[in-house]
């Protein structure tokens, strides 16, 4: 019986999964099923400490949030510039003395409304993440006591996102 001589794409595949936080016994059954092979979970293993697949998976969970939070902050930006030129222009007219037209008025307060709904949905999202790893973290049987020091590493970093602190 030959055995399988597994390519650098096999590999890409379990990494992809291991992204997902599967476990490396759960990655070894998915693989077997798709392949039909006797990969053991040991291969997996193998696999994730030679190719540094911890290091891997923070870096790419790092460039995401620095994607996400860059592509965040500048449509914020831009709504926070369009509210502060709407309000300049406001100012000025009301300083001369010239009537505010209600389209005008509605624009601003609907440029408001707009960058709320911004703000707060980046709350739902930084939530809706937590949530998410915490049910895949079971998912992936991850102890509880790992799981409370990610928490813990998860809401610093959040808060420093935020800009907030406990004081």
């Amino acid at each position: 019986m030959t055995t399988r001589k597994y390519t650098a794409q096999d590999k890409e595949e379990a990494f992809t999964m291991f992204s997902q936080n599967w476990s490396f016994n759960d990655i070894a059954k998915e693989m077997n099923k798709r392949y039909a092979g006797k990969m053991s979970k040991s291969t997996v293993n193998r696999w994730a400490i030679n190719e540094e697949w911890e290091a891997r998976r923070a870096k790419v969970l790092e460039e995401v949030r620095d994607v996400t939070d860059r592509k965040a902050s500048t449509s914020i930006a831009r709504a926070v510039t369009m509210g502060q030129e709407l309000q300049d222009i406001f100012g000025t007219q009301i300083k001369e003395g010239m009537e505010i037209r209600p389209q005008d008025a509605y624009l601003w307060t609907k440029m408001l409304i707009n960058l709320e709904t911004a703000m707060e949905a980046r709350d739902v999202l930084i939530d809706e993440v937590a949530q998410l790893t915490a049910e895949a973290m079971d998912k992936a049987g991850i102890p509880k006591q790992k799981q409370a020091s990610f928490a813990q590493h998860y809401t610093e970093m959040i808060r420093n996102l935020k800009g907030t602190s406990d004081d």
